[in-house]
């Protein structure tokens, strides 16, 4: 894992630094090209007054404009000249053609032998030409190679200035390259931690380290928070579960053993099988097959299958309803049954909250003792509806305890 996120750090690192040189490179040798046509934009001006200068009296000079052509080319600038009809008086191809792609290979060949990082372009500007009454008397069209006027001094700085460009660029993807193999390393070493404890917990060798979570880096610090939360979730769920088979195999063995003692009575000849006692086995039968019911629904709420049947009922009403049920066990037990309450609508599954109460209640009953009392309270505070059941029992861990059941008044 290491090796791979080293490679991908080098790979992006690589690809980045290639890119940033590319770009600044291809941005030099741009602002060098602009440098170029802003001092030939000056120097046309200068060639397009002096061949202004060669109309006079209404004729062109052809003698001179030959001879200003003629050195222009050897400048490295094709010069072509037209009237105001439109009809060539000079260009480059009128002088001896040998001669003429002599001169363009020369022209040619200065302007990429220095600068080979860039092709030559032929940069091709018209301009206007007018007299002295301002009226049109011709068209100059300049032609040139851009590349072509660069000195070699120019090269020289161009070059070094790459060279310099490129050098940086190596120091820069060395120095990412040690960066990123610090940081794989620490984020491998730790992520490694981090799963050898995962693996651990998964085998229950041992608990999650807490030193796994000494790290500077926000993301596998969280990462090892998370499965140290899902760890304690975990035994959370396993200790319920042992509780919860426990509580089955402890409420499961009574009805179990009735049923046995009886039918072993009954097969033994011990007992007549008589109505009363048949009821009590079918009784039993009854009881057991309640509490694999509750199982069943139980599994359901793990698992989140069940759905709510939301209705708008009064709580307070709800709850009376079903403390009247509950009054002549209460009574036969010499428990005070105590309640008081407000109105309080909610929206809710209302079968569902009357299981709780009747969960609660049953729990009361249970395990208070005789001549003990139970105070049933239900009242609205902050927004919110409350259940409050007190009772001088033997008590719930504090852990497990549910002291209020909680509604919101819109939405349940």
């Amino acid at each position: 894992m290491r090796w791979l996120m080293l490679l991908t750090h080098g790979a992006l690192a690589v690809v980045t630094i290639f890119l940033v040189t590319l770009a600044t490179h291809m941005l030099i040798n741009e602002h060098f090209l602009n440098y170029i046509h802003e001092l030939q934009s000056e120097e046309h001006l200068k060639i397009v007054k002096e061949f202004t200068e060669f109309y006079k009296d209404g004729k062109w000079n052809r003698e001179q404009i030959s001879k200003s052509g003629q050195e222009m080319l050897a400048k490295g600038y094709l010069i072509t000249l037209t009237d105001s009809q439109g009809q060539t008086l000079w260009s480059p191809q009128q002088i001896d053609p040998q001669t003429y792609r002599q001169t363009l290979e020369q022209i040619q060949a200065r302007a990429g032998v220095y600068f080979k990082t860039v092709k030559p372009s032929l940069i091709t500007k018209e301009y206007p030409l007018k007299g002295p009454d301002n009226l049109s008397i011709g068209k100059l069209t300049i032609s040139y190679y851009d590349t072509y006027f660069l000195n070699e001094h120019d090269i020289l700085f161009l070059n070094s200035l790459n060279k310099s460009l490129l050098v940086i660029a190596g120091i820069s993807f060395l120095m990412v390259l040690l960066f990123s193999t610090r940081i794989s390393e620490t984020m491998g070493r730790q992520l490694g931690a981090i799963v050898e404890a995962a693996k651990e917990i998964a085998s229950r060798r041992q608990s999650f380290r807490d030193k796994l979570i000494d790290t500077k880096i926000s993301e596998i610090k969280e990462l090892a928070y998370a499965i140290k939360q899902l760890e304690e979730d975990l035994r959370e769920q396993e200790e319920s579960n042992k509780r919860l088979t426990a509580d089955i195999a402890h409420e499961l063995r009574t009805p179990l053993a009735t049923l046995q003692s009886h039918l072993e009575a009954l097969i033994e000849g011990i007992w007549e099988p008589t109505r009363e006692r048949l009821i009590s086995c079918h009784e039993e039968i009854l009881r057991m097959t309640s509490l694999v019911n509750d199982l069943e629904k139980l599994n359901k709420y793990d698992t989140g299958q069940i759905e709510l049947n939301k209705v708008k009922f009064d709580l307070s009403s709800l709850v009376n309803n079903i403390i009247t049920n509950f009054q002549r066990d209460f009574y036969k037990k010499k428990i005070a049954l105590t309640f008081s309450g407000q109105p309080c609508e909610i929206i809710a599954d209302r079968e569902k909250i009357g299981q709780v109460v009747v969960n609660l209640l049953t729990n009361s009953l249970k395990y208070t003792p005789e001549g003990g009392e139970v105070f049933i309270n239900v009242f609205q505070r902050g927004g919110l509806s409350h259940i409050v059941v007190n009772d001088n029992g033997i008590g719930i861990a504090k852990k497990c305890f549910l002291r209020c059941t909680l509604f919101q008044n819109e939405n349940c």
